[in-house]
């Protein structure tokens, strides 16, 4: 399902094998994961990473979303977008995080469509509304 389409990008629902694959890949780059968290980098596993998707996207109601970013070149799934601490919602808080794992593509503007959606009212009725 798309969600939402820009000049570069699109978001796209979660596809947790595909993204389990491409973030086991993207935390091998400790650049990724030092830009990414306050955590210590380290690498996780195709498995653990599925294991950890499935579990957590599919609570009712979520602990957080997440959303793919594919570019609309290729179809390539670059990156993704994740909305954290929902529960804050109530309060008109959330955090949001932004990741482009394909290094050759940071800095070239493929994070400004997905940043800009996650801070509009139309994401608010996407994501929000859903859970109400």
């Amino acid at each position: 399902m798309i969600y939402l389409t820009g000049k570069l990008v699109r978001l796209e629902a979660v596809e947790s094998q595909a993204m389990a694959e491409s973030i086991s890949q993207w935390s091998h780059d400790t650049e990724y994961w030092r830009l990414l968290a306050a955590d210590t980098a380290r690498a996780f596993s195709v498995k653990s990473t599925k294991e950890w998707l499935d579990k957590d996207l599919d609570k009712n109601p979520p602990a957080f979303v997440m959303f793919s970013i594919y570019t609309l070149e290729d179809h390539r799934l670059i990156g993704e977008i994740g909305l954290d601490e929902i529960s804050n919602w109530n309060n008109g808080d959330v955090y949001v995080g932004i990741a482009i794992g394909e290094r050759e593509l940071w800095g070239k503007g493929y994070a400004q469509m997905p940043c800009a959606s996650s801070c509009g009212t139309r994401s608010q009725s996407l994501i929000y509304g859903e859970f109400r």
